[in-house]
């Protein structure tokens, strides 16, 4: 995941945030990031990508700042940015207690299709103009618009112990995955849309609560690797806190 690195930067625990991480800037525009917490033994690397190229990232005091290369409407420009745990797109800007359905202050990403996020549920797509976008929800009282990323996570094959050595050229399926979620909505498992509530007469018109529990999913087709792909098409919460896969070989 690092390739000829050109910048770097860490970020330690806090009080409410104990993990620490390490950020390596590559100079394709990509990182990789370090994520460890030594008392819980947590360590593993990441990749991250965005619409564009980060170029450098430097920490000041809790927070961090990149500098990022886009092309915005045909235009290449260079932002600025800070990371934002709270915020589910790239180049975003979040909007708290607006109560109208005119977002403004999106110059940065004028002539570019954005993704919209109100009152906690996706909204159709718009692209500013003259900093300025329309929603259909009159009168929201939080948003978010910004450039989409989509998060994935992919397990690694799984091996089937022969006794004195590993197996990897054998047949394999997973038969099925359950996956422990926090505050997670609009997840998808290899292709297939995990659903997060049921038809009712009091729930259109209302966005659907983040979830916390257990998903289960059975899974069809072998292959030599049978791994297990989690991610989005909408820019949604998703904490994946662990999962456990039911396995059967030829």
């Amino acid at each position: 995941l690092i390739v000829n690195p050109v910048d770097m930067a860490i970020s330690v625990g806090t009080d409410t945030e104990d993990a620490n991480y390490v950020y390596v800037v590559n100079a394709d525009g990509t990182m990789a990031v370090f994520n460890t917490l030594r008392s819980q033994s947590v360590a593993g690397w990441t990749s991250w990508s965005t619409e564009g190229e980060v170029l450098n990232i430097t920490r000041l005091v809790d927070d961090i700042y990149l500098s990022v290369k886009r092309t915005i409407n045909s235009v290449t420009e260079y932002y600025v940015e800070k990371l934002n745990d709270g915020a589910y797109m790239d180049s975003s800007k979040v909007y708290a207690t607006p109560a109208t359905d005119t977002l403004t202050g999106l110059d940065h990403l004028d002539g570019e299709q954005c993704r919209v996020r109100a009152d906690g549920a996706v909204m159709q797509n718009r692209t500013p103009v003259a900093g300025s976008i329309t929603i259909e929800r009159t009168a929201a009282d939080s948003a978010e618009v910004g450039l989409f990323f989509r998060p994935t996570i992919t397990t690694m094959p799984v091996e089937k112990d022969i006794g004195p050595g590993y197996n990897l050229n054998s047949e394999k399926r997973v038969v099925n995955a359950m996956a422990y979620l926090q505050d997670t909505l609009g997840i998808i498992i290899n292709g297939e849309t995990i659903p997060f509530r049921n038809f009712g007469t009091m729930v259109l018109d209302q966005p659907v609560e983040p979830y916390t529990g257990k998903k289960e999913i059975y899974l069809l087709g072998w292959s030599k690797t049978a791994t297990v792909t989690i991610t989005q098409d909408d820019p949604a919460p998703m904490t994946v806190l662990a999962l456990s896969l039911e396995m059967e070989f030829s």
